[in-house]
């Protein structure tokens, strides 16, 4: 496991402990595109 997945599970689990909400993105190989798509897919869910 990197380092920088090891720091994001440890804030995963210490928002989740205290019962913030959170959202989980894997950006994967092609991090703009995947940026690309999670904005509009907000912008699509606000109603803008």
């Amino acid at each position: 496991m990197t380092l920088k997945r090891a720091q994001a599970l440890g804030d995963l689990r210490s928002l989740r402990s205290r019962g913030l909400p959170l959202l989980r993105v894997e950006l994967g190989r092609a991090p703009s595109k995947v940026w690309a798509a999670l904005a509009e897919a907000a912008e699509r869910a606000a109603g803008s």
